[in-house]
């Protein structure tokens, strides 16, 4: 892969397919016209590409469908400005309550400040509470935003017969121990899950 030239003599470098480059440039310097979308356009496989603006699509989609046929956006904050021909579902990956268990832990790790203190008692109970509506969600096919219905909804029960449907009767007993705790209680756990809410 062409790296660039030496600033002392500009000997052409170039790194192997294996080596890992690290640049570190400044602002409005070339990085993506320089080095992005040539490695892009030099790379003989797939290429996985991340950027908040959409001039490396512009720059490498046409090139790269000419020699593959495919290239894939993901525009979940429409800066390309192109229709969705692809998702992913979070929930794909939930097959049980221990996969519920740590994308809950995901969500909630993701939305808590570093270093910020956590609850003893609702931090806990609320990423159950979540784990538990994920679980559901997925075990009955549903999109994840139902998720986030069923947190708005401290008294809707059906994550619970969904969980005892499909066998996961302590997950269900747990969910239902939170659905029908005292009102206070049960406000604080669903109000620290639903901080922690996947929509």
């Amino acid at each position: 892969m062409p790296i660039g030239p030496t600033v002392n003599g500009g000997r052409q470098l170039y790194g192997s397919w294996e080596d890992m480059d690290l640049d570190v440039w400044g602002p409005r310097t070339g990085k993506t016209t320089s080095r992005a979308i040539a490695a892009i356009l030099e790379a003989p496989g797939a290429v996985l590409i991340t950027s908040n603006k959409r001039d490396v699509v512009d720059a490498t989609r046409g090139p790269r469908e000419a020699a593959s046929g495919r290239v894939w956006v993901f525009d979940p904050q429409g800066i390309c400005a192109e229709a969705a021909a692809w998702w992913w579902n979070p929930l794909s990956y939930v097959t049980d309550e221990v996969r519920a268990q740590k994308l809950a832990e995901h969500f909630a790790a993701g939305s808590r400040d570093p270093g910020a203190r956590t609850d003893a008692y609702f931090d806990p109970a609320g990423q159950d509470l979540l784990a538990g509506m994920l679980l559901a969600a997925a075990l009955d096919r549903r999109p994840i935003t139902q998720v986030y219905t069923w947190l708005t909804r401290p008294s809707d029960e059906e994550g619970v017969d969904i969980l005892r449907e499909h066998g996961y009767d302590l997950t269900a007993d747990q969910v239902a121990g939170v659905v029908l705790a005292p009102d206070r209680q049960r406000g604080g756990v669903f109000g620290t899950a639903h901080r922690w809410r996947p929509a």
